[in-house]
């Protein structure tokens, strides 16, 4: 009788240590995938301060819009919260609020000098305005749907972590704590209509 009661308990613990590395499992993957979201979302933003760069050198703004465009977007390019890939470093710190003011500037910045359709035309009947204006929309466009799942991401992450035996257990290791990224991003109508439309030499 008691050797029963011994593989009842050894089975027990069997089961809860399944349940528990299997959880961590969950976490560990949870925490990649806020890193991998975090890291293409950087990409899509630097790709748009790079073309938003690269027309404001372009002569095809005027210069007051091209100055302002130019200081904004290399506010991002200079942004000293650089992200590295996965293998190099596991860090959940996420942009810093200074990036995502950056971030907002910019976006409201590309509204003002593309208020809207006539003034993107415009660009656009320049072969190098067209590449660069869809390269501008393209990446913006992007940038939004891979905010949004960061978001969910860490929002996943956050309740995982909630868990009584995830606190207890220490599952989440040292990971801090990962958080959304909050920035303007809201694409005017003209710009999102862009996005949907290659280059004509595209």
């Amino acid at each position: 009788m008691v050797s029963v009661w011994i593989l009842v308990v050894l089975l027990v613990l069997l089961l809860f240590g399944w349940f528990l590395w299997s959880a961590a499992t969950r976490i560990d993957k949870l925490h990649r995938k806020v890193v991998a979201s975090r890291i293409s979302l950087d990409k899509q933003l630097q790709r748009r301060a790079g073309a938003s760069i690269d027309i404001a050198v372009s002569n095809l703004l005027d210069p007051a819009s091209a100055m302002m465009l130019a200081n904004e977007a290399y506010d991002v390019i200079d942004d000293q919260d650089q992200i590295e890939e996965p293998e190099h470093a596991f860090d959940l710190k996420g942009f810093t609020n200074q990036r995502e003011l950056e971030e907002s500037e910019l976006s409201q910045c590309l509204r003002q000098v593309f208020p809207d359709e006539d003034a993107i035309c415009e660009i656009r009947a320049n072969p190098i305005g067209d590449q660069l204006v869809y390269r501008i929309a393209s990446s913006w466009y992007r940038a939004g749907l891979v905010r949004r799942f960061h978001n969910q991401a860490v929002a996943n992450v956050r309740a995982a972590r909630r868990q009584w035996y995830v606190r207890f257990f220490h599952l989440a290791g040292h990971a801090a704590l990962p958080e959304t990224c909050e920035m303007d991003d809201a694409m005017s109508p003209a710009l999102a209509a862009a996005a949907a439309t290659p280059p004509i030499s595209a």
